[in-house]
């Protein structure tokens, strides 16, 4: 049964509830939400850092084995020239 329908809990965090005026406790949850739109702002930036420097490794990497395979190419000229000189 609702005693006094202006009155409301809301949730502070950690399970700490109080009892607020529903003008009071609409304040409450426009505050939370500018919380939850910051923290949703900053999770996207670090994603897509994460995002950028994933792709910085995959190029390293591709970097890294295209100068293996020449190497190994060049070793194995080297080496077929070797041989046709014996």
């Amino acid at each position: 049964k609702i005693v006094d329908p202006n009155k409301v809990l809301v949730e502070l965090g950690a399970g700490f509830f109080v009892e607020k005026s529903a003008k009071d406790a609409i304040k409450v949850l426009e505050r939370k939400g500018k919380v939850v739109d910051a923290n949703s702002d900053n999770v996207m930036a670090a994603a897509e850092a994460s995002s950028r420097n994933v792709q910085a490794v995959q190029q390293a990497m591709q970097g890294k084995m295209m100068e293996i395979q020449a190497r190994q190419q060049g070793i194995s000229y080297k080496n077929k020239m070797e041989g046709m000189k014996q």
